[in-house]
């Protein structure tokens, strides 16, 4: 189910939890590569992918420790990343204006048509 979601996004929100920063590195690495897969095998076509930091307000003490892995991160897979918080409301708009902001610039899939054969006495698409 995973796998045809991916599929069929145009744009993809990974969501990071900052106050658990040390497990969450790896796991998010994991995920985009993932998704990079799903995306390369099945229809060639990356979609824009934006890590939000969340829980922004909750960050560990040694979170400065963490900020170089997640500037690699994101180096490494194109990513954007901003941090949010829902318990001050801070950053979450911006999260969602900039992965729209790369879905515009995403062209849009050619749906694919078949024509019907014209015997019938009708012609349409399929």
């Amino acid at each position: 189910m995973l796998s045809f979601s991916i599929q069929k996004s145009r744009g993809i929100v990974i969501c990071m939890d900052l106050a658990n920063i040390s497990d969450a590195i790896e796991s998010v690495k994991e995920i985009i590569l993932d998704i990079l897969r799903i995306k390369d095998e099945i229809i060639q076509q990356h979609a824009p992918i934006t890590l939000a930091g969340c829980r922004s307000d909750l960050k560990p003490e040694d979170f400065e420790d963490y900020q170089e892995q997640i500037r690699e991160l994101t180096n490494e897979y194109s990513v954007d990343y901003l941090e949010c918080s829902a318990l001050t409301g801070t950053g979450a708009a911006q999260v969602f204006e900039n992965i729209a902001r790369k879905i515009e610039k995403v062209p849009r899939p050619r749906m694919r048509t078949k024509m019907m054969h014209v015997s019938s006495g009708r012609c349409g698409l399929q």
